[in-house]
């Protein structure tokens, strides 16, 4: 609803291109910058941050994951425990949380 973004948006054309898409890259993508001068600036970026073959950082890992328990209404105590879980998951003896409780 912000005006200063929508004025943004209107001023953004999105266009395929297909050579920047690829098996090991299908969301590659290219940025190009025109300012009000006529100057233009691009930047290509063919893996994303995330893809296996550009993984996040086990930092960006955790913030994300925060983030999007956050966006998703999840108490911020309640996420961090599950994160902490899931980290420890490999050697947990159950890959439920404890809070969960024993299958049955």
């Amino acid at each position: 609803a912000d005006p200063r973004v929508r004025d943004a948006m209107a001023r953004v054309s999105m266009r395929r291109d297909d050579t920047l898409h690829s098996d090991d890259a299908p969301e590659g993508a290219r940025v190009t910058l025109t300012t009000t001068g006529g100057r233009a600036y691009t930047g290509t970026l063919a893996q994303p941050t995330g893809m296996p073959s550009a993984p996040l950082s086990d930092e960006r890992l955790r913030t994300k994951f925060l983030g999007c328990a956050a966006a998703g209404g999840l108490d911020a105590g309640r996420a961090a425990r599950l994160l902490a879980h899931l980290e420890s998951v490999e050697s947990a003896p159950s890959a439920l949380p404890p809070w969960v409780g024993t299958p049955g």
